[in-house]
């Protein structure tokens, strides 16, 4: 599933509700694998299950995690 989501850079609005932990997300360990969304305005992520938020999205206006596993937003200084 990142790679097909990694292909969609474009995207403005990404939400994604897994209520019941279905999704799966295929990762050595409990990180994300770094995404680039350069357009994104608007991310709601339901059962977050990585750490870190690992996405780069200098244009992102609303993050919305519901029942996430976050324990530190990213790492450095975003500006």
């Amino acid at each position: 599933q990142v790679e097909a989501i990694r292909k969609m850079s474009n995207l403005r609005l990404i939400k994604l509700l897994d209520y019941d932990d279905k999704l799966s997300w295929t990762s050595s360990n409990d990180d994300m694998p770094p995404l680039s969304f350069k357009k994104l305005r608007y991310l709601e992520w339901w059962s977050f299950p990585f750490k870190s938020l690992n996405i780069d999205m200098p244009n992102v206006v609303v993050v919305q995690l519901v029942n996430a596993k976050l324990e530190i937003l990213w790492e450095g200084r975003k500006v």
